[in-house]
């Protein structure tokens, strides 16, 4: 399954640019999850315990396949995409005993993204679109990455993986609106925004705002910076990382059925916070993330973000692989 698994990303994402399609690549980005960058509250590796991804931005005048499928403001003033490769693990609040029902399941996702961040300058306007495809369960290989990562820093294992979600389809589309409140160029920056999710993983709404305190990237100027402030509520009608996901509900026995969280909280309180730096195109980005609770039992949960973007120096140029 590993190695099926590894193919089938890797035709996906090398096949996709068979068709010779004219691309800028404009950056690289590394992001990694985990509870333990928290600067206000210890790691403890639970829940949504580590997250990573790898991402390519590029520009392209050709919109073929899934540029297709995701939306650009119209007439805006540029559209940056992406491409990229995430996984993420999940983990109950109890590793070092067997799972037991009521808590969350171990469970994982592996997914690639094609992604759209559509700017529109004189409406002061952002339109993010965002396709995902991919698997949660064993076939997501979360497990082998735990152990990985729990070897490097001598850590045990979590007991009870054999327990996790089994394969199910990840399939989602999200769609996320940001326009400015405040005059463009402003020192203090309040942004409105409103976000949906809907696919075989997750269904939600998620209303919020941004405040952004700072100096504005411009490419003109080497260095920018901002602090932030992000409130949201999320309204939650389906989960699959908690409720099993479409063929494990159609499928499952009564015995495996111990493993879904049966009644997710409907509304979710979260906020960040953080701060973001470039200089020439270089930039290091980190925030804290704070939640209520998602399910009956669950404790408040933390986790912090670290993203690095790298600038990548390119013309458009056929590219084939």
């Amino acid at each position: 399954m590993q190695k099926q698994t590894l193919a089938f990303l890797f035709a996906l994402f090398t096949g996709y640019f068979s068709f010779g399609q004219r691309i800028n690549w404009t950056a690289f980005r590394l992001t990694e999850e985990n509870e333990f960058f928290n600067i206000t509250h210890r790691g403890i590796d639970q829940y949504y315990t580590q997250g990573m991804r790898f991402e390519f931005t590029y520009q392209t005048a050709e919109r073929k396949l899934l540029e297709k499928l995701v939306i650009p403001i119209p007439n805006s003033s540029i559209n940056y995409y992406s491409l990229s490769l995430s996984q993420q693990i999940y983990s109950p609040h109890e590793t070092e005993s067997y799972f037991f029902a009521g808590d969350m399941p171990y469970s994982g996702a592996l997914y690639f993204s094609e992604s759209l961040e559509s700017l529109s300058a004189s409406k002061q306007f952002r339109l993010t679109t965002r396709l995902h495809a991919g698997m949660i369960g064993p076939a997501a290989l979360v497990k082998n990455t735990q152990l990985l990562f729990h070897k490097i820093i001598k850590n045990d294992l979590a007991v009870g993986w054999d327990t996790q979600l089994r394969n199910d389809i990840y399939l989602n589309y999200s769609l996320k609106a940001e326009r400015a409140l405040t005059k463009p160029n402003s020192l203090l920056r309040v942004e409105g925004k409103a976000e949906a999710n809907i696919g075989t993983v997750l269904i939600s709404a998620v209303p919020g705002f941004n405040f952004e305190l700072g100096t504005w990237y411009n490419p003109s100027k080497k260095f920018s910076w901002q602090v932030f402030f992000r409130p949201e509520v999320r309204w939650v009608l389906y989960n699959a990382l908690l409720q099993g996901g479409i063929i494990n509900q159609a499928t499952a026995d009564e015995f495996y059925a111990q493993y879904f969280i049966k009644k997710i909280k409907p509304l979710v309180y979260s906020h960040s916070s953080g701060f973001q730096i470039r200089y020439n195109r270089l930039e290091l980005f980190y925030r804290q993330v704070n939640l209520t609770r998602e399910f009956t039992g669950q404790r408040p949960h933390y986790f912090s973000t670290i993203m690095f973007t790298f600038p990548i120096q390119s013309k458009l140029s056929n590219l084939k692989f």
